[in-house]
């Protein structure tokens, strides 16, 4: 099962989809991927190119969650 949650950024960050930075105080997601999940087994571990053997995060930022259709999750964030 993956896990998705919106998080505000207290450093800067890179989006993992259109590679643009996340500036401190901005709102953003973060998706991991658990053993199990249909994504997370195919997917290697960047520093040794083999297969990952522990939970694999991204980053996404509020554009990018916006135009895949998860900008509800960080409006959530930003009314709280």
């Amino acid at each position: 099962m993956s896990v998705i949650a919106a998080r505000k950024a207290r450093k800067a960050h890179r989006c993992d989809s259109c590679r643009i930075t996340i500036d401190p105080g901005s709102t953003y997601l973060t998706h991991t991927a658990l053993a199990g999940d249909d994504y997370y087994e195919d997917t290697y571990d960047t520093a040794t190119m083999k297969p990952a053997k522990r939970p694999i995060r991204f980053n996404e930022c509020a554009d990018c969650a916006t135009r895949y259709g998860r900008g509800d999750l960080i409006a959530a964030r930003a009314a709280q």
